[in-house]
């Protein structure tokens, strides 16, 4: 893993000790016990390596989860806030539409009154000036 921070990747380094080993075998530099440890080394790191790859992508993965279930929460959020302002005009509507039929309602009634009060004012005859009423 110190070896990722000088640029050389873990893998990379794993090769050039295991290619290190094969050559000191041909040259017969070290014996095969040597070898055998190297290449356990090699094969440990190796494990090292994939287990650490694996922890790397449960926790990519919780964290790929995490951003959903936030996603998620804002737009289930987002969702009824949009509900309730959608609620909120629609009880304004409603009440306003409900102002308009009674001021509606109350002007047909005026004018009904003032249907009759006009009907019953000709239906009279006119005291003041009894020309006028004929």
């Amino acid at each position: 893993m110190a070896n990722e921070m000088s640029g050389i990747t873990t893998h990379e380094a794993l090769l050039v000790r295991l290619r290190a080993a094969v050559v000191s075998l041909g040259k017969n530099h070290c014996s095969a016990e040597q070898v055998d440890d190297m290449v356990d080394e090699v094969a440990d790191a190796l494990a090292a390596v994939r287990l650490d790859r694996e922890r790397l992508q449960r926790q990519v993965e919780s964290l790929r989860q995490q951003v959903i279930d936030a996603a998620g929460d804002r737009v289930r959020d987002a969702v009824l806030t949009m509900a309730e302002d959608a609620m909120r005009d629609a009880h304004r509507r409603a009440m306003n539409e409900s102002l308009m039929m009674a001021d509606l309602q109350r002007a047909r009634a005026q004018r009904q009154r003032a249907l009759l009060a006009l009907e019953a004012s000709d239906a009279r005859p006119n005291l003041d000036n009894p020309k006028e009423d004929r």
